[in-house]
């Protein structure tokens, strides 16, 4: 058997996959990718290979494992590559046209904790707690389209385009903060409909 060649340590998950340092990746190019190189570094095929091939298979197919749980998923590939480029996700924080809204929506929510807890929610009440937090379900549901425009203008960038790189970044950076903060008032929306309470303070 030929000698394997380990992954150095740090290689970027893109590397490791051996696919292109794109936003819009090949699904089935990445899966394949990955099985194939699973199949190579495959701890059972060196079970009773020289302690320096188990070692150099272990580590392998770790590093695989993770660059292809992260790139598979387009928000984390998201996460990944801002975090490859030096910035890092924004805080979670509501979308500027949503950030008066978030009081009102937040109050609501307790009254219909509340309500329930109580026995007392009624049709009406849930009615307009629905009607409050559908711009924020909608704003989290955008959230998809506007990955999909930067990943398009990410990967339209041309070579040694610094400026256009760190702008993409940067508007990244900003979604993955709005749509973390999103995704947790949704799963308070949720839960005070079950009478429990929110999951954390906004």
């Amino acid at each position: 058997m030929r000698e394997l060649e380990p992954i150095p340590a740090g290689t970027d998950f893109y590397t490791v996959l051996g696919v292109p340092k794109r936003l819009d990746l090949d699904a089935r190019a990445l899966e394949e990718s990955f099985y194939a190189l699973s199949r190579r570094y495959h701890p059972d095929r060196f079970a009773t290979a020289e302690p320096k091939a188990r070692i150099t298979s272990l580590e392998a197919s770790a590093q695989i494992n993770r660059a292809y749980k992260t790139l598979k998923s387009p928000w984390d590939r998201a996460r990944y590559l801002v975090e490859m480029e030096g910035g890092s996700p924004a805080a979670a924080q509501p979308p500027q046209d949503l950030f008066e809204e978030i009081l009102d929506l937040m109050e609501s929510l307790g009254d219909l904790r509340q309500a329930i807890i109580e026995g007392e929610a009624s049709e009406e009440l849930g009615a307009h707690v629905h009607s409050i937090a559908k711009p924020f379900r909608d704003a989290y549901a955008a959230t998809e389209t506007r990955l999909q425009t930067l990943s398009q203008e990410w990967d339209g960038l041309a070579d040694g385009d610094t400026a256009g790189r760190r702008a993409v970044v940067d508007r990244l950076a900003a979604l993955l903060g709005e749509r973390r903060y999103l995704q947790r008032v949704n799963e308070d929306v949720d839960a005070a409909f079950l009478g429990k309470p929110p999951s954390r303070e906004h």
